[in-house]
């Protein structure tokens, strides 16, 4: 697989790696280049339908959500037109570290305590009901400033890893 930026994806590979060096993500530096590759999609993907961005596209037959015209930030500076923020690479790339059985898959997080076979039965311990909001908070505010709000129909998609 290949990913195109501006078609697929806001970052590159090369980007992901660096990023992630400066954080001593060895999970993900050890990583297959396509897996990262998928995950930085899905990524992609997830910004792009997630979030209604301020501002207005640059290009109509643009394929993504940035490049922008018209946005200020949380700072009141105007952003340059012609690039992605460095705070848009920065989500996509956490979130695609994130990503290893999709971004939006389930609302339950806790410990695995039980896996029963027969009659398929899973037990959490401490098991809590997790928003997506709440999931990928850290995220949205990585992106103060640079969006309107969440859309709201995302909470029914699945991504999926393949």
């Amino acid at each position: 697989m290949t990913i195109t930026v501006g078609t697929d994806t806001y970052a590159t590979v090369a980007e992901a790696d660096t990023y992630a060096t400066g954080r001593a993500w060895t999970d993900w530096l050890a990583l297959g280049t396509s897996v990262k590759e998928a995950r930085l999609v899905e990524a992609a993907t997830y910004l792009d339908t997630s979030y209604e961005w301020k501002g207005r596209i640059t290009e109509t037959d643009q394929a993504m959500s940035w490049p922008r015209d018209g946005v200020v930030d949380k700072e009141g500076r105007l952003l340059a037109s012609d690039v992605v923020p460095a705070r848009v690479k920065a989500a996509q790339i956490e979130l695609a570290r994130i990503a290893t059985a999709g971004l939006v898959v389930s609302d339950t997080q806790g410990e695995v305590t039980a896996i029963t076979a027969g009659s398929v039965s899973l037990t959490f311990k401490d098991s809590q009901s997790v928003t997506e909001g709440a999931k990928y908070r850290p995220i949205d505010r990585m992106l103060a400033g640079l969006y309107l709000s969440r859309a709201g129909t995302v909470r029914n998609v699945r991504l999926i890893n393949g």
